[in-house]
């Protein structure tokens, strides 16, 4: 499979220290190659310089490979996956384990679908749904080894919308910025009521990206009646 960026994305994940082989730099060009088209007609990104796009999506989405939580995951829910990230993109790194995108843009996941499909990254199910639906969802609910999003809402807003969809024993990561230490002490209360017994901010210690990790593990059931219908959690952060 031929890819015009596939040199590129390579050079940058060795760059920051993350494997990933030609084949699926190759499957990542096509990917990328058909999100930058489809951008004109539909907005997926606003990023559509190449190497910003391989820096800011590819190599920032790949920083969580770096984890111990993902290492040790078998099945992992991206929520809030948007044009794919992280999820489409941890899909081509790591073709052993099943990721479940979901979003609440059915015509953006149709994008997802038809282009993760067209490079060849097979080990991804598309959910359209959102977020504070999917939590009460009986095929979603608990049933995931990790939960990620990068999605931009505080801590206290996105816990409630990730951690009921993590099993007990597994872990919730996010994608924060600067303020990510504010937000997990602030978050405190909210995800101890979601039955997550401890929060830390981790580095993954890939350079070039600008994300750090706010990492929640998840020790007990969350409450039947979290997360609160649509709107909210936003409208009423725990």
């Amino acid at each position: 499979m031929a890819g015009t960026y596939t040199e590129k994305i390579q050079k940058a994940f060795e760059d920051a220290g993350i494997s990933a082989d030609e084949e699926v730099c190759a499957k990542l060009s096509v990917y990328m190659e058909g999100i930058l088209e489809k951008n004109k007609s539909i907005n997926l990104t606003a990023i559509t310089e190449p190497d910003d796009f391989i820096r800011e999506h590819y190599v920032d989405s790949a920083a969580l490979t770096r984890l111990k939580e993902y290492e040790e995951a078998e099945t992992v829910c991206d929520v809030g996956t948007g044009a794919g990230f992280p999820g489409v993109v941890l899909a081509a790194l790591s073709p052993e384990k099943h990721f479940t995108l979901i979003d609440s843009l059915a015509k953006r996941l149709k994008v997802v679908k038809e282009l993760a499909d067209e490079a060849g990254i097979e080990n991804v199910e598309l959910v359209h749904q959102r977020a504070e639906d999917a939590g009460h969802d009986a095929k979603l609910r608990g049933r995931f080894d990790l939960v990620t999003a990068r999605a931009v809402a505080k801590l206290s807003v996105l816990a409630e919308l990730t951690v009921p969809l993590a099993r007990t024993g597994g872990s919730v990561v996010a994608f924060k910025g600067s303020q990510g230490a504010e937000e997990a002490e602030d978050a405190r209360r909210a995800v101890n009521i979601l039955g997550v017994s401890r929060i830390s901010i981790q580095d993954a210690g890939v350079s070039g990206t600008k994300h750090m990790f706010a990492v929640m593990k998840k020790t007990g059931k969350t409450p039947a009646k979290y997360p609160r219908k649509a709107g909210d959690p936003a409208r009423k952060p725990l």
